[in-house]
């Protein structure tokens, strides 16, 4: 199984990795060669990692088929344009409007770690195809309480991806407690806010590749 398809299976297996925020070609290579399945384009203004129309074409033409887009919108309107064939909606979308992009494309909705209860909601609604647990504030690299979360892990059945402080030294951890479907990084492979480091992103992958080997 390739990794894009790995990507685009939601049976368990090894755990899939997620690179958001690249903005260059480097940072895309650098995930298709550490084993990475899949890429985020982040498309929110706001953001030190948004990118423009021009830059996510060419990144999104690099990919190709060898690792899954990702568009990352927050809040958009539901033209937005979009790359690749799955979208990550990381704004304060309702249940009906993460339907309606369902209807167009492949969903991650990311919950903002608050309360057990939100995470059971998004995931009883089975309104989206992936659920993203992250902390507090996308894209700031902080942590939540992933105790909480462990404790009902075995009720959710979207396929779970855990998000927010994660980097090469704490992922395993992470892996171990929550085993999720899928681990996604940003800020936890930069050299700086926004910058992408391309040996950070082999240094996660690698870790992440390692602890499944030994499990």
């Amino acid at each position: 199984m390739t990794a894009l398809d790995a990507w685009n299976d939601p049976t368990p297996g090894p755990t899939r990795i997620k690179i958001c925020g690249v903005t260059e070609s480097a940072h895309v290579e650098a995930a298709i060669a550490g084993g990475a399945n899949a890429i985020g384009l982040v498309r929110v203004p706001e953001s030190p990692r948004f990118v423009d129309d021009n830059t996510a074409d060419e990144l999104a033409a690099l990919a190709e088929d060898r690792i899954a887009v990702v568009t990352l919108l927050a809040d958009p309107t539901h033209d937005a344009p979009h790359w690749g064939t799955w979208l990550q909606l990381h704004g304060n979308e309702t249940q009906d409007t993460v339907r309606l992009f369902q209807e167009r494309s492949l969903t991650i909705k990311a919950v903002p770690w608050s309360d057990p209860e939100a995470v059971l909601e998004w995931d009883a609604s089975r309104c989206a195809d992936r659920l993203l647990v992250d902390g507090p504030r996308g894209g700031s690299g902080t942590s939540f309480d992933h105790e909480a979360l462990a404790r009902i892990r075995d009720q959710l059945q979207t396929p779970l991806l855990i998000a927010g402080g994660l980097d090469s030294s704490s992922v395993t951890k992470v892996m171990q407690q929550l085993g999720p479907w899928g681990v996604d990084v940003s800020s936890g492979v930069e050299s700086s806010r926004g910058v992408k480091d391309a040996d950070q992103i082999l240094a996660f992958c690698h870790a992440v590749r390692q602890f499944d080997q030994a499990s």
